[in-house]
């Protein structure tokens, strides 16, 4: 089945939410430590009426979503989680391509990001590079990578 593209709806904030969540999970994170980011960890009806927020489908199953805006020097990009379910099927790339042909449709000269650590080599997979390292405001030993794509 060929995946397919669509924005999101305001009413799938929950739903949305809870795969964000489930994707981190994947990476072997702690209760106690999912527990510490449940807050922070969410995508809101307002965000999604707001921002650009896209969920991938294949058949009848949501695969994943990012979430991005727009400022006048970048493409930010706050979230892309795939289902546990499909980690490592190539849908996180599919994902990615979108944001890059958003981002060049649209004039932008590069995509700014914050990962997860986890996700960090596919990010540079994808042509990615780090750009600095951010303290996690929840973690005081945890470094995050703030990663920057050029659009050429």
């Amino acid at each position: 089945m060929t995946p397919s593209i669509r924005g999101a709806t305001p009413d799938e904030a929950d739903f949305l939410t809870e795969l964000m969540r489930r994707s981190k999970a994947y990476w072997g994170y702690t209760a106690k430590w999912m527990a510490a980011v449940r807050d922070t960890m969410q995508i809101t009806a307002d965000q999604i009426a707001t921002h650009e927020v896209f969920v991938l489908e294949a058949g009848d199953q949501t695969v994943g979503f990012c979430h991005f805006y727009k400022r006048p020097d970048a493409i930010y990009l706050e979230d892309l989680f795939i289902d546990p379910t499909f980690i490592g099927q190539g849908y996180g790339k599919i994902l990615f391509q979108h944001v890059i042909h958003l981002a060049q449709t649209w004039g932008f000269e590069k995509i700014i990001f914050e990962a997860d650590p986890n996700a960090e080599a596919f990010y540079r997979k994808m042509g990615a590079e780090i750009i600095a390292y951010h303290p996690s405001p929840l973690f005081e030993d945890r470094l995050l990578p703030q990663m920057q794509y050029s659009i050429t």
